[in-house]
């Protein structure tokens, strides 16, 4: 735990923005002396989560103090009050983020994409859900619970789910993938076994119906993507842990009789770290991490409820 602090108080000094808060996309160099200027909302929800999380084992005032700018900055500047939802990210200006903070003031913020793409909001919501524990932030579960109902909205209305929308056109756009209905089977799960809404409920259960069937590979027992490479292991694996969770959700509202279709995704996968074990312990690869750490998270609950692969 204290090499993770460690690591964030790094973190905080080079890729975070001291003036309005928020983490930027990542270091451009390995000394992290430049950062990508690109702010994202799904990795500065999962930093304010660790951030807390961590917090609370090690207590720092500064982990506190830039989990809660970070808070504000999702609030302010990735949150749009009209549409009632979370945004998906700001573009990258190098030569702003140089400025001092009464220099900012005279020019124009980077602009914000005037697009709210499904995935990205799934993961951000996904964090935040989990971030509720750890404040007391009422606005802030209200932009939750606004953007959960954003999204819910959208799946319950349409027979199949929308890539993004489109804040000028004031419209949902574009076929979705394989990745929004993954995001979204693990965000209803836990929207709907957090606050018990029926609306909540029904999203989920719409999303794993039409994911079962334009994804789920009967011959290999798992959801695939059938535009990719099916050989994609590291991909398929986060994506399935998605899944999983979401039809643990599903089972603990059938009597609690876990659905037959999470013990095939689990075994499938979990002889993976035989194959990734040198990468996965070289720790570089995030994207990798991030796709594993969701697996466990899903094979966990999944041995928690009795059951064995």
């Amino acid at each position: 735990m204290l090499w993770i602090s460690a690591t964030l108080i790094k973190a905080i000094d080079k890729i975070y923005d001291p003036v309005e808060g928020g983490f930027f996309r990542y270091a451009e160099t390995s000394d992290w002396q430049v950062p990508h200027f690109e702010k994202m909302a799904g990795l500065n929800a999962g930093s304010v989560l660790l951030l807390y999380q961590v917090n609370r084992e090690t207590q720092n005032p500064e982990l506190k103090k830039a989990a809660d700018q970070t808070v504000e900055y999702l609030s302010n500047t990735l949150y749009n009050a009209e549409i009632g939802s979370f945004l998906s990210f700001q573009q990258a200006d190098t030569s702003y983020y140089y400025l001092k903070k009464h220099r900012r003031e005279k020019v124009d913020q980077p602009l914000v994409i005037e697009k709210i793409f499904t995935d990205s909001l799934a993961v951000t919501l996904n964090y935040l859900l989990e971030v509720l524990a750890y404040t007391k932030n009422t606005s802030l579960e209200k932009k939750v619970l606004s953007s959960l109902d954003f999204l819910a909205e959208m799946i319950l209305k349409n027979e199949n789910i929308f890539h993004y929308y489109s804040i000028p056109k004031k419209e949902w756009r574009a076929k979705s993938g394989l990745p929004d209905y993954a995001y979204l089977a693990k965000l209803f799960q836990q929207a709907s076994a957090k606050y018990q809404e029926e609306r909540y409920r029904q999203a989920a259960s719409k999303i794993l119906r039409i994911s079962r069937r334009e994804y789920y590979d009967v011959e290999k027992q798992i959801f695939i993507d059938r535009q990719l490479d099916a050989k994609d292991y590291e991909y398929l694996m986060g994506m399935n842990a998605g899944f999983a969770l979401g039809l643990m959700g599903e089972s603990k509202n059938n009597a609690g009789k876990i659905n037959t279709n999470v013990k095939p995704l689990i075994s499938y996968f979990s002889g993976l770290e035989e194959l990734l074990e040198e990468r996965l312990w070289d720790g570089n690869d995030w994207e990798l991490l991030e796709r594993y750490a969701s697996f466990l998270s899903a094979a966990d609950r999944f041995l928690d409820s009795g059951n064995n692969p």
